[in-house]
């Protein structure tokens, strides 16, 4: 065993007499109490004791699934002098401010530009970033960002890109690198979660809403997305979905997985511990550079569904990568690219070290 991943552990430490907590906030929570423990008292050195008693003495890695933690409070929790916690899970980018997981709309790339830029630029030296999209909470991303399933293979292409050369850890949730999107559940039958079900009535006996409503937010944000079988149990025959729930890879998506991680490896002195700069950054369009030792690379992303113009001049730099108009390019041969990026294309550019 290499490392943990510990759920909720920063709801760990609880005020002593456990308080009642603040109604007016939980009514808007949904539920009372959490402000007394997301950050309680103990915290730092419960996590410190863990890490010095378990965790160091056997080199072992730790990320701790944080709710409600800020940048602020996660530097305290992962600065390295610290001692408590790797990395943390914080839940931020999964919705864009003012929607919840159980709402059905369309998530925006530019929040996530925003607010990943803001890690980079601020965590700091000393702390760790998780780069992660999904997790088995979560509806799929990729359906969050455009329902139309013609776009999926470009924005799962287009997440992965990002992921594995940001500066962190990727995390990749089961399914990522097949491009699995958001499952066609028809009825509430369908669904096995206990959460969705639980809501589910609650929509339908407390608050009036006709099963078709009620449904419709169930089939927003259930996790149960994230939960499916993965196809390949499918063709094991130890779960036969009926037509509508059997999931297709994208064999594309796979493969860019692949030669992504495979270039992370190769280039890791420039995309892992390499420096971070944004290019450009505008409505639709994500530009930044990472340089190290192996040299610079650039990622120019498309953020829309609509199409966006280039502004990156490759001058001395070569072309990697490419997913323009569903097609890929892995940096074989000679290729012209257009001054136009397609919808949710990404190119990754790089110049040597030794060039």
């Amino acid at each position: 065993v290499d490392g943990f991943r510990m759920d909720v552990i920063n709801y760990i430490s609880k005020e002593a007499g456990l308080p009642d907590g603040n109604e007016a906030i939980g009514s808007m929570m949904g539920y009372t109490g959490v402000e007394k423990y997301y950050y309680g008292p103990n915290l730092h050195a419960y996590l410190h004791e863990l890490h010095e008693r378990t965790f160091a003495r056997h080199g072992a890695f730790s990320v701790g699934e944080t709710p409600g933690i800020g940048m602020r409070m996660a530097q305290l929790l992962t600065a390295q002098e610290r001692k408590e916690l790797d990395m943390v899970f914080s839940f931020d980018q999964l919705e864009t401010p003012g929607h919840t997981r159980f709402e059905d709309y369309r998530y925006d790339l530019n929040y996530y530009r925003d607010y990943i830029t803001d890690w980079m630029e601020h965590y700091g030296t000393s702390c760790w970033m998780s780069l992660f999209y999904n997790n088995h909470d979560n509806p799929r991303m990729i359906s969050k960002v455009d329902p139309d399933p013609a776009h999926h293979q470009a924005i799962a292409i287009l997440l992965a890109a990002m992921q594995f050369t940001l500066k962190g850890t990727p995390f990749v949730f089961q399914g990522d690198e097949m491009g699995l999107a958001n499952a066609s559940f028809q009825s509430i039958d369908e669904i096995s979660d206990v959460e969705s079900k639980n809501l589910y009535a609650e929509l339908t006996q407390e608050k009036g809403m006709s099963p078709e409503q009620a449904f419709a937010v169930i089939l927003a944000g259930t996790r149960e997305h994230a939960r499916l079988p993965l196809p390949w149990n499918c063709k094991s025959g130890s779960w036969d979905p009926p037509e509508h729930l059997r999931q297709k890879v994208l064999e594309d998506v796979t493969k860019t997985y692949r030669w992504l991680i495979g270039l992370r490896r190769k280039y890791r002195n420039t995309l892992v511990y390499g420096d971070f700069k944004v290019l450009r950054r505008k409505k639709g369009v994500f530009v930044y550079r990472r340089s190290g030792e192996d040299g610079t690379i650039i990622v120019e992303c498309s953020l829309t569904e609509g199409q966006q113009r280039s502004g990156f001049r490759p001058d001395d730099h070569r072309l990697l990568f490419a997913s323009a108009d569903r097609r890929l390019y892995f940096g074989e041969g000679h290729v012209g690219m257009s001054t136009v990026l397609d919808p949710y294309e990404v190119r990754i550019w790089m110049k040597n070290a030794a060039e």
